[in-house]
């Protein structure tokens, strides 16, 4: 148990889960929405499908970062 309190009791941890939830949402949201052709903009992939999976791994990364610092 003491696991799941060093994650819940420092801000780094929740900040990282918070990113990482929010950014898979976006994620999932921009890639129906790229594969339904509602982007015409061939910059709009690399921020879906690069941009958006490497702000997914630091919020995961931030993660066991919070762990350790407490």
């Amino acid at each position: 148990m003491q696991r799941l309190e060093a994650l819940v009791r420092h801000p780094v941890s929740i900040a990282g889960a918070v990113i990482t939830t929010a950014s898979a949402v976006v994620f999932i949201a921009l890639t129906i929405a790229a594969f339904a052709g509602l982007f015409e903009n061939p910059y709009s992939g690399l921020v879906i499908f690069v941009v958006l999976p490497a702000i997914f791994v630091v919020g995961l990364l931030l993660i066991p970062l919070g762990m350790r610092l407490q």
